[in-house]
Parts: structure tokens; C-alpha cells; sequence
């Protein structure tokens, strides 16, 4: 099997629209997937193109609520994967998607940590309840 047919099929993009926003969601994970195919053979250049697009369309994603997209834009921002690493913005998009329900979004990275404990008491002592959507 040529290596070339492990490469991802990318699927027609999504109808930009909240109630899309798994099909968004799973158009983003393929279009970083499609990313690490291409890094890991040296085309950075190329591979670059798709992070970018993994990165836009799960934010859309991330902004409609959905959790798993969250935690992406976390992992993106906490890592510095080909966005500058910035750890309070990836505390609030940790946060955001324990809130949406994803159990699995917790870190044991201490500075993250603690960003998401004073923002947690900062969004308290502004009258933020916390919870779900």
C-alpha cells in the first residue's frame, strides 16, 4: 500500500450553522489530521494550511458550545500549536469544556491550574453560576 492512500480524504466543508457544529467539529478533526499526515512527512508548509484550518473551524465550533472542540482549542493554545501558546486562553477553553460536559477536560499542568482557579473565582464574584448549557 502506498503511503500516499493513508492520507485523509477531506470532506466538502460544512454549512457554517449552530446546529452543524459536530459536523463542523468533525470537519476540523479531519483537517488535523490532514495537518499531522503532512508534518509528519516534513511538509510543513503544507501542514501549516491545514492547522490553520483545523484551528478556525474549531473555534466555530468551540463558540456554538461544542466540548470536544473546546478541548481542542485548548490543547492548540496550551501547546502553541501553530497559534502563540497562551495559557489563559487555554484555561478558559478548558473550562468551557468541562462546562459543556466533557469529563475528560482537566490538566494536571499546575499553571493552568491556577489561571482557571482565579478566573473561576473571578467569574463567581461577577454573579457566574457555573453549569451546562
Amino acid at each position: 500500500m502506498k503511503e500516499e492512500m493513508l492520507m485523509v480524504t477531506a470532506k466538502k466543508e460544512p454549512v457554517i450553522k449552530k446546529s452543524n457544529h459536530k459536523a463542523i467539529e468533525n470537519y476540523a478533526h479531519e483537517m488535523e489530521m490532514e495537518a499531522d499526515f503532512h508534518k509528519n512527512k516534513n511538509d510543513l508548509e503544507t501542514a501549516e494550511k491545514f492547522y490553520e484550518k483545523a484551528f478556525s473551524y474549531n473555534m466555530i465550533a468551540a463558540e456554538y458550545g461544542n466540548a470536544e472542540a473546546q478541548w481542542t482549542i485548548y490543547r492548540f493554545y496550551k501547546n502553541g500549536c501553530w497559534v502563540k501558546q497562551d495559557y489563559e486562553k487555554a484555561a478558559f477553553w478548558l473550562a468551557r469544556s468541562f462546562e459543556n460536559g466533557n469529563i475528560y477536560a482537566s490538566t494536571s499542568d499546575e499553571k493552568i491550574n491556577e489561571i482557571i482557579n482565579e478566573k473561576l473565582q473571578q467569574w463567581r464574584d461577577n454573579g457566574w453560576k457555573g453549569g451546562g448549557k
